[in-house]
């Protein structure tokens, strides 16, 4: 099929709304400001857009809105956070964002207004006029999407057509690639630390919207049963910002915060209306968490802050994604607390074993690594075989697919993560050879601080010490995948969630 014949227009020009704003620029992001209060971030994605489901560039353009699926992964998002009390809203310019942000705002009273004055090196923000008694509502420029210049606007097909070996790169390294001297990811970094400038200081802009969260409307629909709430592993603090904005700038968001520079885009994905949710705490008192020490390979941040991440990516939606491009997993499960394992026959055991099999309806499990100290044999046995009944698979096939049990009780997390690349490197089925080759799924159980020390592993890192770096918080019960887009033997991890309890 002839690829030189596109149908669709670049809509770049040479320049837009956002020149003027002189945030594009290729230099290392800022580290994090001062803080003088605990403040939690919960970043939002904006749900399924118009030009999502037509597989089509987006970048900074705001020409696609919500989609009828959208609206109601928003509204499932809203259900998620209903009982959390934001004291402030921030959000992307582009109408994609801002529809999701009035979904998730459905139904919710208004908060008192903060006021305060714009900081001179913040970026510059906009909103309606200030009203008492209203939640602010903070638009931010530097929140919009990567800005793609010249792939703008076209299908995925055109842009790979068009501009050959430029669109390999922005696929296989992403934070080289280049378009006419500028560099989307590298200047993208930049800007989500010029956005943690605005988000973390103390008093909103004197521009911030207070507007009212818009009515409920029948077309987001309240899910049947309201999804898990994020873990919320401490008090809340005074300050609890709600971020909506877009994949790759909410990337830059969480990677920032943790130190991690652009070499990671890619690595921590964002689904549609899925959150994440970080933990900022001042210098002088440091968050709850697990992590081991680590050596000079670990992330840094050369701010006065702790940063914990609770969670990534969290979604009622079933974790396992993209099929046609995920050839292997590894599954990482910390087991549910002991008073939970020890309800495991009782009904509410039983409704929340389901509930886990089901996240795993659509994977098939070939190995199973334990590295806890006691063997779990009940809750592998029991998670295995109501995933082959919802599966409906005759007892022959169920047999034939049984798990390979292996356990390393005293092993570290990168060791485990080690052993479970391993085991994920064999091949299950499919070609021999090429891109249609299927590797294993390997489902771990660990303990939370091994758990979230394989996680670093995932990442090529080494999880930094206690004082000196960002923390990854797992819960009991929390879940996270990481998946291989080809051999686990050589292919870096892409890490779709961390600590997801929304099946809890």
């Amino acid at each position: 099929m002839p690829t030189a014949q596109t149908a669709s227009l670049s809509l770049w020009n040479g320049s837009d709304e956002y020149s003027a704003l002189n945030d594009r620029v290729d230099a290392p992001p800022l580290p994090l400001p001062a803080i003088s209060e605990p403040v939690r971030v919960v970043i939002v994605r904006h749900g399924q857009s118009t030009w999502n489901a037509e597989g089509r560039i987006q970048g900074s353009t705001d020409l696609s809105v919500l989609t009828e699926k959208g609206v109601k992964q928003a509204g499932k998002t809203r259900d998620m956070l209903s009982a959390v009390p934001f004291t402030a809203v921030f959000q992307s310019p582009l109408a994609r964002a801002r529809q999701t942000a009035d979904v998730v705002l459905q139904g919710r009273m208004p908060a008192a207004d903060q006021g305060g004055s714009q900081p001179a090196a913040a970026p510059a923000a906009s909103g309606d006029t200030a009203a008492a008694g209203r939640l602010p509502r903070v638009t931010l420029p530097c929140l919009r999407e990567v800005d793609l210049y010249q792939f703008q606007g076209l299908l995925k097909h055109e842009g790979k057509a068009l501009y050959g070996d430029a669109y390999k790169q922005w696929q296989r390294a992403p934070h080289l690639f280049e378009l006419d001297g500028r560099a989307p990811v590298r200047e993208l970094w930049y800007r989500g630390s010029l956005a943690w400038q605005a988000l973390l200081q103390p008093q909103q802009p004197a521009a911030a919207t207070a507007a009212t969260a818009p009515a409920a409307t029948a077309s987001a629909g309240p899910a049947a049963t309201a999804p898990a709430a994020p873990p919320q592993p401490s008090q809340p603090p005074p300050q609890q910002l709600l971020v909506v904005a877009h994949n790759a700038i909410n990337q830059a968001l969480v990677a920032t915060a943790l130190g991690l520079p652009p070499q990671f885009f890619r690595r921590l994905p964002q689904n549609n209306a899925a959150l994440s949710v970080l933990d900022i705490t001042p210098s002088g008192s440091s968050p709850s968490g697990s992590s081991p020490s680590g050596s000079t390979s670990s992330p840094s941040s050369s701010s006065p802050l702790h940063v914990a991440l609770n969670c990534l990516n969290q979604s009622p939606e079933n974790p396992f994604k993209n099929p046609d491009k995920v050839v292997g997993h590894v599954v990482l499960l910390s087991p549910p607390a002991a008073a939970a394992a020890a309800a495991a026959a009782a009904e509410d055991g039983e409704t929340a074993l389901r509930a886990l099999a089901a996240v795993f309806s659509k994977l098939q499990v070939s190995h199973v690594l334990v590295a806890t100290s006691s063997p779990n044999a009940d809750v592998i046995t029991a998670l295995l075989a109501t995933q082959q009944q919802q599966q409906q698979q005759p007892p022959t096939a169920a047999a034939a697919a049984a798990a390979a049990v292996q356990h390393l009780p005293a092993a570290s997390g990168p060791e485990v993560w080690r052993r479970a690349v391993d085991l994920a490197a064999v091949k299950t089925g499919g070609a021999t050879t090429g891109s249609a080759v299927q590797y294993g799924n390997v489902l771990v159980l660990l303990d939370e601080q091994a758990h979230a020390a394989a996680v670093w592993a995932a990442l090529g890192l080494e999880a930094p010490a206690a004082a000196t770096g960002p923390l990854l918080r797992v819960s009991p019960g929390g879940l996270s995948v990481c998946e291989f887009s080809a051999d686990p033997a050589v292919t870096p991890a892409t890490v779709r969630c961390i600590n997801n309890t929304a099946h809890l």
